[in-house]
């Protein structure tokens, strides 16, 4: 997992000027190493998706369709999350990105 995270890295610096689409997967013995990867880098990262790999196929997660009973099983089993606790991870406010427009007055930036 962390060699899918230096390759989306290394695109993200020197083959993009946005936040580039990814997905990383990984086996249970690599979750201490991303989290430890993710905070050494949080000041790069916009977005980034983590699903665990198993010998099935994703039918293109987390898009694949499910039906309402499916939805409510799921919702049941999904656990609690506090986001009250979000502001010890953050050490400075990384949001000002969205204030900037690319267009302006006629002209936009490339």
């Amino acid at each position: 997992a962390i060699e899918q995270c230096n390759y989306w890295l290394q695109n993200k610096q020197q083959y993009t000027e946005h936040n580039p689409s990814v997905t990383i997967t990984y086996r249970p013995n690599e979750i201490i190493d991303i989290i430890r990867w993710v905070w050494d880098n949080q000041d790069k990262i916009g977005g980034m998706a983590f699903l665990p790999a198993f010998d099935a196929q994703y039918d293109q997660m987390p898009y694949a369709e499910i039906d309402r009973t499916e939805y409510e099983k799921l919702l049941v089993e999904f656990p609690n999350i506090d986001f009250s606790k979000v502001y010890r991870y953050e050490e400075r406010d990384l949001t000002t990105a969205a204030q900037e427009l690319a267009c302006l007055a006629g002209n936009c930036d490339l």
